[in-house]
């Protein structure tokens, strides 16, 4: 990986350092979980929980621009006739229709 670095660096004249700090940091951080899998440590909801927080506040995959960089889409782009609803326009309209709840007595 790292000689495929240097020649990309060579040929496209752009600094991969922080593509290099962040293959490193995915690197030990995988040998991290293997090791703790081979000693029995780190059952998969350990690992599911890891790996969120690694998702949200290493790799900072929780904001728009870095999931557009990995690769997700936007309906507001794709789509910008659609108007997505809010949170608060959702929860309005959810409580309003609430139906009463029936008790079989």
């Amino acid at each position: 990986m790292r000689f495929t670095l240097c020649i990309a660096e060579k040929i496209a004249k752009v600094d991969f350092s922080a593509i290099k700090a962040l293959v490193t940091t995915r690197r030990s951080r995988q040998r991290e979980i293997a090791e703790l899998d081979a000693q029995g440590e780190y059952d998969s909801t350990t690992r599911i929980f890891y790996d969120y927080g690694y998702s949200m506040y290493v790799l900072g995959e929780n904001t728009v621009e870095n999931a557009k960089q990995l690769g997700a889409l936007d309906a507001r782009e794709l789509y910008p006739d659609f108007k997505p609803s809010t949170l608060e326009e959702f929860a309005v309209q959810f409580y309003k229709e609430v139906p009463p709840i029936e008790y079989d007595m």
